[in-house]
């Protein structure tokens, strides 16, 4: 048996620490003596520190005795006792970041995660393009904290970056509060790869949400009854079902079964070639589709497609107007087909999302259908996204009003 000493982790620390680094005499030209703590070498350098920041401007203040110098060197070590790692304790001390912790470094890695998310199809391109813009060479996020740490950043810094956004560069609430919310999603993300304890509290920015007129379920039938046949099947569901307009341009035929929907993706993008990935929540699912207008639609449509279109994946619903060779709707193309469509049936205009699956979840809302099943049919993640919808007012046989259309 082994009569050494084991020490605990707590206790092999504390004897590390206490043989960290020492404290050298240095004259200098002029004949004045300084003290300079030594840390031995780290990565290939030999880490000397030289002075401390001033807490007031910055500054450095120089170690003009050897009892300063001993004294930041027991400060040092204390920090390493409390778990703190070296990289950060130097960083510290020397009043400038170690490398690793530069803002352009962490950022570079988490722009890297995102990429690789696209390419797995779990996140968008266009959100992947924002956040390559934000945190660029030249974008708000990638210029403003150059050369900074990012385990320096606090609250009056953030303060203070916020008052640059909305001042100095001269951009709108909205854009502003994007950008602090990527700042946000990135330290959050650095804070699960355990480089941050925490993320800093961020000042508010009120952003002005202007009110939005979602209109009844009986003003967006009217403008679905004025849409062409063929063209209708996408418009049904995206009211019947509440979908997305990503979850629909993904949908192709084999999806359809005769009975149930799955819808298990999304198009990451605004055009005609759009990749399909995940979902917005991650979610996959069956939809019994129960509206007959639809089923008829959806019967009809599955009945003119070849086993060899089927095959080649062709798109659930196609744009009669398109030019491209897939005939695919695109965002914009359901945006102005839904506008006509309002203009056609005489009700006032309302975007494509608006028109469809707000205005079906604000009639659910009002019928007095549970927030819980509410939640479920929208496939919203939390309850939060809800507040877009009016509160509900029970109204009894509303549910089957807006989803099963009656004569």
């Amino acid at each position: 048996m082994s009569t050494g000493l084991r020490l605990a982790p707590q206790a092999m620390l504390f004897d590390v620490a206490a043989r960290v680094g020492g404290v050298l005499r240095k004259q200098l030209p002029s004949g004045q003596v300084r003290w300079v703590i030594d840390l031995g070498r780290r990565a290939g350098e030999r880490v000397r520190i030289f002075s401390i920041p001033s807490p007031v401007d910055g500054r450095p203040i120089p170690f003009t005795s050897q009892e300063f110098a001993e004294a930041v060197l027991s400060q040092i070590r204390g920090d390493l006792r409390s778990g703190r790692s070296l990289d950060d304790v130097i960083a510290t001390y020397r009043g400038r970041p170690a490398p690793g912790d530069l803002a352009e470094t962490r950022f570079a890695a988490y722009l890297k995660h995102w990429e690789a998310q696209v390419q797995g199809g779990q996140r968008s391109p266009t959100s992947l393009r924002d956040l390559q813009r934000y945190f660029g060479e030249k974008g708000h996020l990638g210029s403003y904290w150059r050369g900074r740490s990012v385990r320096t950043i606090k609250y009056a810094d953030l303060e203070r970056f916020r008052d640059w956004l909305l001042t100095e560069q001269g951009l709108s609430a909205k854009t502003a509060a994007n950008v602090m919310g990527a700042l946000r999603a990135a330290l959050r993300w650095l804070v699960k790869h355990e480089v941050l304890e925490k993320v800093p509290l961020f000042p508010e920015i009120n952003v002005h949400t202007p009110e939005v007129r979602i209109p009844p379920v009986e003003e967006r039938d009217r403008a679905i009854e004025a849409i062409t046949w063929e063209a209708r099947g996408i418009f049904l569901t995206a009211a019947h079902h509440a979908l997305r307009s990503g979850e629909l341009r993904a949908l192709r035929v084999d999806d359809w079964d005769g009975e149930l929907l799955h819808v298990a993706k999304a198009a990451k993008g605004r055009g005609p070639d759009a990749e399909a990935g995940s979902t917005k929540n991650h979610a996959e699912g069956w939809i019994a589709v129960g509206d007959p207008e639809l089923r008829r639609w959806l019967g009809e449509r599955a009945a003119q497609v070849s086993t060899e279109a089927r095959l080649a994946g062709e798109p659930l619903f196609v744009n009669p107007r398109a030019i491209n060779i897939r005939r695919a709707w695109t965002s914009d193309s359901l945006r102005r087909e839904w506008a006509r469509a309002c203009d056609r049936a005489g009700v006032p205009r309302s975007t494509f999302q608006v028109g469809t699956r707000h205005s079906s979840l604000t009639g659910l809302a009002q019928s007095g259908m549970s927030e819980r099943l509410l939640r479920a049919f929208s496939r919203h993640k939390s309850s939060r996204s809800l507040s877009h919808y009016a509160k509900p007012v029970v109204d009894s046989g509303a549910i089957v009003r807006i989803l099963r259309r009656t004569p």
